[in-house]
């Protein structure tokens, strides 16, 4: 059983509450990531010690590329998030779309992750989980690294010689890493980088000046996964099923309830809305839901995380979709990937006046608290307009992980192709 130390008395539970006092939780979060961190690091470098060990793992590799002879390329994907997690995002969506596309995608988890794999294991068709040291795919000059700011020391530790270096976020999201260390990783990857990809305008400014040809590439959707299907419209969660049952509109919400999610505005709004029923459908991710205004409001239901496969019947039941977020330069810095998923799915939406929302027509933004209340109104509304909803599904449809994969494989072999033309244009002149 899990020890809480919440409850320890005597000299220790006397230190742990004078250190939960005089450090911030922000740096406490930093320090036990840290930890974590290097501890995961002392493991690999256990790992990569073992000479045994390295060549069973090599073996599996070179096993993994002879089984795929006519793939595209080998795209390897630095550890972020576990394959396995409620909250599926670019990663593992960029993987498929490479995977389909005929690359032979590598997804690494971390060694402590609670996936179900050993070594290497193909999921489906030219995917293939990995869980071995970094070290393990130094050499294999095929390989293109698909690197994030946060996990770059991990590319580092694998060799990676050709990479694609995608900026999500401002680094004020990160809050367990301290923004001097993400600074100097990204200093580094902009150096490094053969593709540079910025997913928001903001972070593209941030971008340009020291690599003026990174690319826009946002967060997409899955339009398969979430376009409506008429077979399905009948098919209710069971735990949505008193909701619906009441007759009244529901206003939803999947994702991170984190605290970038604006609590006042949806319990306010929640309390002027009493003919609506408000759902969200997410983990908490930094918050406890308990502390937040939106305890105690009768129509508010808070149903817990669901698997990403469970995410469309959740949503073919919302009337509307929302993202009330907090509005401030980190998350007008953010791409959100639900967006695409809620035009997918045939859902008005409403949003925060968020940067990235605001460049799509079809989505309604409410830029005040006050708003709330009318744009919700009519966006309930807007579910009976034909021509809206076909506006909601063009816009899907032009937003596609596919569509996002082919710019970064197309401006991947532009870049490769130019340093051949210089590299054979330099040694010509030598």
């Amino acid at each position: 059983m899990a020890r809480d130390f919440s409850q320890t008395t005597g000299p220790a539970g006397a230190a742990l509450r004078v250190y939960k006092s005089a450090v911030p939780y922000r740096y406490r979060i930093m320090v036990w990531s840290w930890r974590q961190r290097h501890a995961r690091q002392r493991i690999e470098n256990r790992m990569a010690a073992d000479t045994a060990l390295m060549a069973r793992y090599r073996e599996g590799l070179r096993a993994t590329l002879a089984s795929h002879p006519d793939r595209k390329g080998v795209i390897l994907f630095a550890p972020s998030a576990n394959w396995s997690t409620p909250l599926f995002q670019r990663p593992h969506q960029l993987a498929i779309a490479l995977a389909e596309m005929g690359y032979l995608a590598l997804y690494c988890v971390y060694i402590d992750s609670p996936d179900k794999v050993e070594t290497f294991s193909e999921i489906r068709p030219n995917l293939v989980l990995c869980r071995v040291p970094p070290q393990v795919f130094r050499g294999v000059d095929e390989i293109v690294t698909v690197s994030f700011t946060h996990n770059y020391p991990w590319s580092r530790r694998a060799g990676a010689q050709r990479i694609i270096y995608e900026l999500i976020d401002k680094f004020e999201i990160w809050s367990d890493f301290p923004g001097p260390l993400m600074r100097s990783y990204h200093r580094q990857l902009l150096e490094r980088a053969t593709v540079v990809a910025g997913t928001a305008n903001d972070l593209m400014a941030q971008l340009k000046p020291r690599r003026p040809d990174a690319i826009l590439c946002p967060n997409a959707v899955d339009y398969a996964h979430f376009a409506p299907d008429p077979a399905q419209s009948d098919d209710i969660p069971s735990d949505l099923r008193d909701i619906v049952a009441r007759g009244k509109p529901i206003i939803g919400y999947y994702g991170a309830l984190a605290e970038w999610f604006d609590y006042g505005v949806w319990a306010r709004t929640a309390r002027a809305l009493p003919e609506y029923e408000f759902v969200l459908v997410g983990p908490e991710y930094n918050v406890k839901l308990a502390d937040t205004p939106i305890a105690g409001v009768e129509n508010i239901h808070w149903l817990g995380a669901r698997p990403y496969a469970a995410l469309p019947a959740y949503l073919r039941q919302f009337a509307v979709a929302t993202i009330p977020f907090v509005v401030n330069d980190a998350i007008n810095a953010v791409s959100p990937l639900k967006l695409f998923e809620y035009m997918a799915g045939g859902k008005p939406i409403v949003t925060s006046d968020l940067v990235e929302c605001r460049k799509y027509p079809v989505t309604l933004i409410a830029r005040a608290p006050d708003e709330w209340v009318a744009r919700l109104r009519e966006a309930v509304a807007l579910a009976h307009d034909h021509a809206y909803l076909e506006r909601l599904d063009a816009t899907a449809r032009e937003n596609t992980w596919q569509a996002r994969a082919r710019q970064l494989m197309a401006t991947l072999h532009a870049r490769e192709r130019r340093d051949a033309a210089q590299a054979t244009a330099a040694a010509s002149a030598g």
